[in-house]
């Protein structure tokens, strides 16, 4: 807004006037101080037409020229629209993907703003509804490094996917059209799609093809037309002349005019462009003034798509020259008939990107990101849970003294930032301290609150009320220490050594997720070090297996990522940092959560935008818009003069804009917001842009 209050206020005083908000339907308490807000939302331009008059001069394009540059640099494209309604906020826990926490088809009764009523062909009313689906073992999953392997992935946390086609959305017909409701050019079937009208149309061989899967749709701008009337198309101007009771005379920029009659389609090649018009239907009337035609225009404004063929320019997205493989959306359409529509078919779309990678095209979801549909309209929103966590150091040390007996060399597991009264171990069924040390045979001590060791537990347990029992306390997490050896079964007799560290959550089973964690930290204690070689970490060294409910264990070698920066992130939350470096000295770190980490995952349905372009037109091209900028004054701009209150045309004094001074203004009618850039003459009219 910044860089807007700078424009203005460069015009000097006097030859502008900001004006607030007139009427109360635009969002609570919105005004000028709001912008690009309601016209951009979350990047995109939200349903807008910039609107110059039919009949107004040069001067007035380049003022919305200069109004478009403004908006422009807040429309990257990237953004969704706000949220109408949600789906319940699901946790997922590291590893779980959405089916094991979604249904696979969620409908209106999830996310209220899904549709789910009646539409209207032939005079029959037929029931359809929306759906959000999910797809099954491809599904996206929440991946952390110590799954994946990737050292990039650090300690992030990012959404990924198994396949392609993991999630979707379906416009489903939920009643058999009766037998003479068939789709043809001359009845085309508007449905609402993406919170879009798309029509099935028959332009290109049959509108409904149950062989092939396939629809055909008119995705042209459909828009009424007076005579000598004009409207802006990319950069061109689409002229509607004479129109005769038959016939209608048409043509684009310079190019020679025609004379189309009622679903003519006509190709316009203007310079390497070419524009599509269809002349739908004729108002003819001895009144010039109230003559009329309905025409659709644009490039290519029939489509015919087909079940797994790739959606591009139909529904907004990037061109990949129709290649599936490549699409971020593949059309996903299943008829039962030709010409028309059976209970149970759909017309829908899948996500069709594999995203398994860090750097994967399109990039994983983080914490705070989404995936959209097109024109946004269901966006899928991760987050990330901050967490607590608690931190464990190993280390060695040689000739220590435990209770005043023999000296040996140990391995001492210290809860950081703790104090000896503090929680940081469990010893037994009750006693507690924050630091432990573990001899040669395998046995435990604790340090008491006057600095001196005690105890001497063999740690076998299973359970933390065991009176041979040690485990970790970290919030509600709650984890048990118990010594196996190398082949990942209970030591029974400490003199097998202590080789493995099992590091097991007492909770993971209630979300059916992990049975055990496994550090595998090889310990020679009499050379005091993690593996064979002191001083210089060796790819065995560290091995972690997560242990999922109903599979093998799976063992991972975490130092040979070869990790930048040395650090993971297990499926059970616990954080390595610094793999590397503490290997290298013979020390090692955990940072154990205080309570099972997750994410939470959504699916919105958002208010959508257009793309990143607005249209650009006249007043006869603006009607199916909710958001309008309106240039030029209401002496040339009928939409000006309707939305300030005043009868077209308003000219100079009528205008109620003083001499030489222009206003930039709010407002809202019949449920559209319209901001007015206007000048007394067009001159003004620029300066206020």
């Amino acid at each position: 807004m910044k860089k807007f209050i700078r424009k203005v206020a460069a015009l000097g005083a006097g030859s502008a006037m900001l004006v607030g908000t007139l009427g109360g339907a635009l969002a609570a308490g919105e005004t000028l101080a709001d912008l690009p807000e309601p016209f951009i939302a979350g990047g995109v331009y939200a349903d807008v037409a910039m609107v110059v008059g039919a009949d107004a001069g040069s001067n007035d394009d380049a003022a919305r020229t200069t109004v478009k540059g403004y908006f422009d640099d807040f429309a990257t494209g990237e953004g969704v629209g706000t949220i109408l309604s949600s789906s319940d906020t699901e946790k997922l826990y590291y590893g779980e993907n959405i089916s094991q926490e979604f249904t696979s088809n969620l409908t209106d009764g999830d996310v209220s703003s899904l549709w789910d009523g009646g539409i209207s062909f032939k005079g029959d009313n037929y029931e359809t509804h929306e759906e959000i689906v999910t797809l099954g073992a491809d599904n996206p999953y929440v991946a952390v490094s110590a799954m994946t392997g990737e050292e990039e992935l650090d300690m992030d946390v990012k959404l990924y996917t198994s396949g392609d086609d993991t999630w979707g959305y379906k416009y489903i017909f939920d009643e058999t059209f009766e037998t003479d409701d068939n789709v043809s050019s001359d009845d085309e079937l508007t449905i609402n799609f993406l919170r879009k009208d798309i029509r099935i149309s028959n332009s290109v061989g049959d509108a409904v093809a149950a062989s092939n899967d396939k629809v055909s749709i008119t995705t042209g701008i459909e828009t009424s037309m007076k005579q000598d009337s004009t409207v802006d198309y990319e950069g061109h101007t689409i002229h509607v002349g004479t129109i005769f009771e038959t016939k209608v005379e048409v043509w684009v920029d310079d190019t020679g005019h025609e004379f189309m009659e009622a679903d003519d389609v006509d190709t316009f090649e203007v310079g390497s462009d070419e524009i599509d018009v269809r002349l739908d239907s004729i108002g003819y009337t001895d009144d010039v003034e109230s003559r009329t035609v309905l025409i659709t225009y644009g490039e290519d404004i029939t489509t015919t798509v087909t079940d797994g063929n790739a959606v591009q320019a139909e529904l907004g997205q990037p061109d990949v020259d129709d290649d599936a493989s490549d699409a971020l959306w593949n059309w996903d359409i299943n008829l039962a008939t030709n010409d028309s529509f059976t209970a149970g078919d759909y017309i829908g779309i899948v996500f069709n990107q594999k995203v398994s990678k860090w750097d994967d095209d399109p990039l994983p979801l983080g914490d705070g990101e989404y995936w959209a549909t097109p024109y946004g309209y269901i966006t899928l929103d991760l987050e990330v849970v901050e967490e607590t966590y608690n931190e464990y150091k190993f280390e060695f040390e040689d000739n220590f003294d435990i209770n005043s007996t023999e000296e040996q060399d140990v391995m001492l597991i210290t809860a950081v930032g703790k104090a000896a009264e503090d929680e940081g171990f469990k010893i037994g069924a009750s006693t507690e301290s924050y630091r432990v040390a573990i001899n040669n045979s395998g046995y435990v001590y604790y340090e008491d609150n006057d600095g001196d060791f005690q105890g001497g537990v063999w740690p076998n347990s299973t359970t933390c009320a065991a009176a041979n029992a040690l485990c970790l306390e970290s919030g509600d997490t709650t984890k048990y220490i118990q010594l196996i050896n190398a082949t990942g079964s209970a030591v029974v007799d400490p003199t097998e050594g202590f080789v493995v560290m099992k590091i097991e959550d007492l909770e993971a089973a209630d979300e059916n997720l992990l049975d055990g964690t496994y550090l595998n930290m090889t310990v020679d204690l009499d050379a005091q070090t993690f593996g064979a070689t002191q001083g210089d970490a060796d790819a065995s060294d560290l091995l972690y297996y997560a242990n999922k409910t109903g599979a093998a264990i799976a063992s991972v070698n975490i130092y040979a990522y070869d990790l930048d920066g040395g650090n993971a992130l297990t499926q059970a939350g616990l954080k390595l940092p610094d793999i590397e470096s503490n290997l290298d000295s013979d020390e090692f770190e955990i940072w154990v959560p205080e309570d099972e980490p997750y994410v939470e995952l959504t699916f919105n349905v958002r208010s959508t935008g257009s793309t990143v372009e607005p249209v650009l037109t006249s007043e006869s091209g603006a009607s199916a818009y909710d958001n309008l900028i309106l240039v030029g004054g209401p002496c040339v701009n009928s939409l000006t003069a309707e939305y300030m209150g005043l009868t077209y045309p308003a000219c100079e004094s009528a205008s109620t804009i003083p001499e030489n001074q222009a206003v930039i203004k709010l407002v809202e009618m019949n449920g559209k917001s319209a901001l007015i850039v206007a000048g007394w003459e067009q001159a003004d009219t620029q300066r206020a842009a």
